[in-house]
C-alpha cells in the first residue's frame, strides 16, 4: 500500500499528488529535527513490538481526556485487528453511546490523521531517505510508520513539532498499557522524552457505561445486532409465558408491531440463564470489542458455561486455538443441555429452537477456524455435520465446506455442496478452476473463465495482485467489489493449490487494463466472527 492509496481524489499523474510527494514526510514539518524523528520511529517500533492490535479491536476508540495539541486527535483506534493493516487513526469526535450504529459514526470530509506501518518502500520518499541515511529504528521489514496528515481536496501536511512530539508519546503509552489497565476504562501513562514527562490521560468510554440487561431496550437507540430477529423471538416467548396471548391473531399482531417499529423488545429475566442470555444480546448492540469481551465474561459469572456466551468470545478472539477451544465448549455445552431437544426434533429443522442455535454456531465456528488452520479434514466433518443439523445453511458454510473439499483433492465433492446455491460469483470461479484441474487450458475451461469473469470481473484482479480499490470497478460498482473481495479470499488458497492456475487466471481473466499491485503486508491477527 503506498502513501497516495489514502488520496482519493488523486492520482500519479495529478498536480496534487506531487505536492503531496512534496510537502509529505517527518522532516517537512514545522520545527522537526533528525532527533525528534529518530524519537518517533523508536516510539513506532516499541508501539509495534507490543502488538496492542491483539487487546484493542475495531471500533474500541479511546479517548485522549489530557491535552492535545490539535481536535482531530482526540480519539483514537488501534488498527490491525480486522483491518488489512497496522497502526492508528484518529478523529475528532466519536458517539459516546457504546450502542452507536460504527457505520454511522463517520463523518466523510474531515481531516484523515494516519499512522500506518509496512515496507521501507510504504513510506514517502523522503521518509524513505530519512531511515536509510540516519538509521532510524524499525520492529521488523514490515513495520516502517507513515505518518499521513490528509485534507478532503487530497492536500497533504506534514505535522509539526509539538504535534510530531505528542504522537510519539502517545504511541509508547499505547505500547505500554495493559489488559488490566484497558478494562478499568481510564487509564494514565507517564511517558519520559528528551523535552520532559508527557502524560497521558486515555479512556476507553464503552467500558465506563454499566453492563445492564435491556439496556439498548431502555434507550430505545435503533438495532443493528445480527441477533435481532432471535431476540425478538425469545422476548415474545416470554410474554407468552407471562401473559398469554387469547388468540393467534394477537401473537401475530404483536410480532408485526415488535418488527415495525425501532425499538427494542425487553422482557424481564427471571432466571439466571435469561439474564446470561439477555447480556449477550446487549453485546452484540455494543460497539467495542472490550466492551463485548466484558459482557460475555460476566455472562459466564451469572450462568457458568452459558454457551451462547462462549460463541461470542470465541467470535472476538484474535487467537486461533483460543477461538478454537471457545467454540468446542459451545458445541460440548450445547449437546450435553439439549440431547432430549434432539431426539424429538426433525434434525433439518434444529435452527428453529434457540437454545440449540449455539450447537450450530460453534460447528460453523469450528470449521471455519479449522479452515483457516489448514485443518481440512476436521473442518469437513464440522460443516457437514451442521448441514445435517440445519439443511437451509442459515450461516451460509457450504462455501467453507466447497474450499476444504477442493484442498483435500475433492473438486467434485465440492462442486456438490455448492449448488444448492445457484449461480455466484465463487461457483462460477470454483467451477472454472475444478474444470481447469481436470483438463488444463482447455476450452470449457477458458469458457468458464470468461463466464466467471462476466459475473464479477475484479475476482481475477484481486487474485493475481491487482488493486480493486480506489479506481475504476466493475460495471456493478461497490456491491460487486464487495463481492468480489470475499470471493478471492475464499478462491486464493483453492488456486495458490492448483498448479499453473494463478497464471492462468493472469493470462485469461481480465478485462480492462492490469492495475499496479499495492505493497502486501503482513498478515494481522484475524478475528473469527462472521457474527453468527
Amino acid at each position: 500500500m503506498r502513501p497516495g492509496d489514502f488520496l482519493p481524489h488523486a492520482s500519479r499523474d495529478d498536480a496534487l499528488f506531487e505536492d503531496a510527494f512534496v510537502h509529505a514526510g517527518l522532516l517537512a514539518g514545522r520545527g522537526v529535527d533528525v532527533p525528534l524523528a529518530r524519537a518517533f520511529a523508536s516510539a513506532a517500533a516499541e508501539f509495534h513490538r507490543s502488538s496492542p492490535w491483539t487487546l484493542l479491536g475495531r471500533e474500541d476508540w479511546i479517548r485522549i481526556e489530557s491535552s492535545v495539541p490539535r481536535p482531530e486527535l482526540t480519539w483514537v483506534e488501534v488498527l490491525g485487528a480486522s483491518q488489512p493493516y497496522e497502526g492508528v487513526a484518529f478523529r475528532a469526535t466519536v458517539d459516546p453511546s457504546p450502542l452507536a450504529c460504527p457505520s454511522a459514526e463517520h463523518v466523510e470530509g474531515g481531516e484523515e490523521w494516519l499512522i500506518l506501518f509496512g515496507g521501507l518502500n510504504d513510506l514517502w520518499p523522503a521518509d524513505t531517505r530519512l531511515w536509510e541515511k540516519h538509521g532510524l529504528e524499525v520492529a521488523g521489514p514490515g513495520a516502517y510508520p507513515s505518518l499521513d496528515h490528509i485534507f478532503p481536496d487530497s492536500r497533504c501536511e506534514a505535522a509539526d513539532a509539538p504535534t510530531l512530539r505528542f504522537l510519539t508519546g502517545l504511541l509508547s503509552a499505547l505500547a505500554r498499557s495493559h489488559e488490566v489497565e484497558i478494562d478499568s476504562g481510564r487509564w494514565t501513562k507517564q511517558v519520559e522524552m528528551d523535552a520532559g514527562a508527557m502524560s497521558y490521560v486515555l479512556s476507553l468510554t464503552d467500558l465506563l457505561h454499566p453492563i445492564e440487561p435491556g439496556a439498548a431496550a431502555a434507550s430505545g437507540h435503533p438495532s443493528h445486532s445480527p441477533r435481532f430477529r432471535e431476540r425478538l423471538g425469545v422476548h415474545l416467548a416470554r410474554q407468552l409465558r407471562d401473559h398469554p396471548f387469547k388468540s393467534l391473531e394477537d401473537i401475530q399482531s404483536q410480532v408485526r408491531e415488535q418488527l415495525a417499529g425501532p425499538r427494542l423488545p425487553y422482557v424481564a429475566a427471571r432466571t439466571p440463564f435469561e439474564t446470561a442470555q439477555d447480556l449477550v444480546y446487549e453485546a452484540y448492540e455494543s460497539r467495542g470489542h472490550r466492551r463485548r469481551i466484558q459482557i460475555a465474561r460476566r455472562a459466564l459469572e451469572l450462568s457458568p458455561g452459558f454457551a451462547d456466551a462462549c460463541v461470542l468470545l470465541a467470535e472476538e478472539s484474535f487467537h486461533p486455538q483460543e477461538a478454537l477451544s471457545f467454540y468446542r465448549e459451545a458445541v460440548a455445552r450445547t449437546r450435553a443441555d439439549v440431547d432430549a431437544l434432539l431426539e424429538q426434533l426433525p434434525q433439518a429443522h434444529v435452527w428453529l429452537v434457540f437454545e440449540l442455535r449455539p450447537l450450530l454456531r460453534g460447528l460453523a465456528g469450528q470449521g471455519e477456524v479449522l479452515r483457516d488452520m489448514d485443518n481440512h479434514v476436521e473442518a469437513v466433518a464440522c460443516f457437514e455435520e451442521y448441514l445435517r443439523l440445519d439443511a437451509e445453511d442459515h450461516l451460509e458454510v457450504r462455501v467453507g465446506l466447497a474450499c476444504s473439499r477442493y484442498l483435500l483433492g475433492r473438486p467434485a465433492e465440492a462442486l456438490a455442496a455448492i449448488e444448492p446455491l445457484g449461480k455466484t460469483s465463487f461457483s462460477t470461479y470454483l467451477g472454472a478452476l475444478a474444470t481447469f484441474q481436470r483438463e488444463g487450458d482447455s476450452p470449457e475451461a477458458r469458457r468458464l473463465l470468461k463466464a466467471a469473469v462476466r459475473s464479477n470481473e475484479d475476482v481475477p484482479r484481486i487474485l493475481t495482485g491487482g488493486r480493486s480499490g480506489g479506481g475504476a470497478l466493475g460495471a456493478r460498482g461497490r456491491e460487486d467489489e464487495h463481492d468480489a473481495l470475499h470471493c478471492a479470499i475464499d478462491l486464493r488458497p483453492l488456486f495458490e493449490a492448483t498448479p499453473g492456475a494463478l497464471d492462468w487466471m493472469k493470462a485469461h481473466g481480465r478485462r480492462g487494463p492490469a492495475r499496479t499491485p499495492p505493497a502486501r503486508r503482513g498478515a494481522p491477527p484475524r478475528r473469527h466472527n462472521k457474527r453468527r
